[in-house]
């Protein structure tokens, strides 16, 4: 199988994100599948920029999807992180499209019901911003076709908010070190 993979952290395998992403794809290669994998430097832009970085990740990592689409042919896309709602929302609207994966290391919806309570908005912005990114990682995960999480308590999240069945939804702890 072709596999394009997109990741929200950088591919180092010294960072706990990255390297799980470097132990997931290594394990789909080993099975026989050719793997593509994207860090943010492939496709972030603007990166010198501090604000609105999800934005620039989502802007930029479409854009670069888009421009691999007219060359590639993938049967599957992975995304880790829900930055990549923009990829999953245009994707998912395609007649003919590659199966699109959500992959999470920590389900964001559910940190933001957590961080709702914990450290409630400081400002009027603060709220609204927190509302918009609500609402574009709902779509992600409801655009995308199945869901890869770490633990049962995303995958009862996932559930109970209805946004996927549960033959739609993969339990893969992170791997210890050999």
């Amino acid at each position: 199988m072709k596999i394009l993979s997109l990741s929200n952290s950088p591919l180092d395998s010294m960072w706990g994100c990255g390297k799980a992403v470097l132990r997931y794809v290594q394990g789909l290669r080993d099975l026989g599948h050719s793997v593509e994998v994207l860090e943010p430097r492939d496709f972030e832009m603007w990166c010198g920029l501090k604000k609105a970085k999800q934005h620039r990740m989502a802007i930029g990592a479409w854009k670069l999807v888009r421009q691999k689409l007219q060359k590639e042919n993938y049967e599957l896309i992975e995304f880790y992180g829900a930055e990549f709602w923009l990829v999953a929302w245009k994707l998912s609207r395609l007649p003919e499209r590659p199966l699109l994966i959500a992959h999470t290391h920590g389900l964001e919806l559910l940190n933001m019901e957590k961080q709702r309570v914990y450290e409630p908005p400081a400002s009027f912005i603060n709220c609204i911003s927190r509302k918009i990114y609500a609402r574009l990682f709902y779509i992600y995960f409801k655009c995308s076709d199945a869901l890869v999480c770490l633990c049962k308590t995303d995958w009862d999240y996932a559930l109970k908010h209805g946004l996927y069945s549960k033959d739609r939804i993969a339990i893969v702890p992170h791997g210890i070190d050999e």
